[in-house]
């Protein structure tokens, strides 16, 4: 599923939980210069319980750095009953597709 340059890169971590031989939540992890990333987190229902474990693991991972990630809904809530704070609004960037 992922391309063996991500999986061996020691920037990037998988994370995930198993439970009865299936993984039930997950997430990635990236490390930058000035931060470390939270991403393609997965769960049946998240959690502001799950943010924190996850920002535990990231921060032993890559300690004295901040955490950063997106959401939005519910998950933005759960991420900030966790003691995530929003820093401003998120722009997306799209170019439709051009066969010229």
């Amino acid at each position: 599923m992922f391309p063996p340059a991500l999986l061996t890169n020691p920037n990037i971590t998988f994370w995930g939980f198993g439970k009865a031989g299936k993984y039930t939540k997950g997430f990635i992890g990236n490390n930058s210069d000035n931060s470390t990333g939270l991403s393609n987190f997965f769960a049946a229902a998240l959690s502001p319980q799950d943010f924190r474990q996850m920002a535990s693991l990231l921060q032993a991972w890559q300690p004295s750095k901040s955490i950063v990630g997106y959401a939005r809904d519910e998950t933005l809530h759960c991420a900030m009953q966790a003691g995530f704070e929003s820093c401003g609004n998120l722009t997306v960037w799209v170019k439709p597709f051009s066969s010229s």
